[in-house]
């Protein structure tokens, strides 16, 4: 299996995919798709005991499942949060997220690949797999929890289709 996630403190959204099979196009490769979620962690526990959960979560799921592969997005420094330290402290904390779960696909025998984000306007992405899929996002807020499910759905196709 290839495992391949968005990561966040808050809400890590991941996808499983089948190993082998047609990636020739989008609507070919969406179909190796085995299963997709969100992990949450509860914000008013101390990131530690956060991060902690995350890696056991992603250690679980990597035994589980016999991940061979795991693709994690690596967070921008000059990603959508607010300016001035409050951008580099929210980024330290994703990145402190980042490590705790590629240290739990690490114990669960994975081998850990990082991928950039794509670059691309998060919306265009968004309704690019919508038509894939077949279904919307949900409106509101960051989509509710599944924007993160979706972008991690969007980064798998980019590592299969590549």
């Amino acid at each position: 299996m290839i495992l391949t996630i968005d990561p966040g403190i808050d809400d890590t959204g991941w996808a499983l995919w089948e190993p082998e099979g047609d990636a020739s196009t989008l609507q070919a490769a969406i179909q190796r798709l085995h299963s997709s979620g969100t992990f949450s962690t509860n914000p008013r526990q101390s990131l530690t005991n956060r991060c902690g959960e995350l890696a056991g979560h992603f250690e679980w799921v990597c035994t589980q499942y016999q991940v061979r592969d795991v693709h994690i997005e690596i967070p921008a420094y000059a990603g959508s949060y607010t300016g001035g330290k409050e951008r580099f402290k929210g980024v330290a904390k994703l990145l402190m997220a980042t490590g705790a779960i590629t240290g739990g696909c690490s114990i669960g025998g994975s081998d850990v690949h990082t991928i950039r984000a794509s670059g691309a306007p998060k919306e265009q992405e968004h309704a690019i797999l919508a038509s894939v899929m077949g279904k919307n996002l949900p409106k509101g807020p960051r989509g509710g929890k599944l924007e993160d499910q979706w972008d991690a759905i969007w980064l798998g196709l980019r590592v299969i289709s590549s």
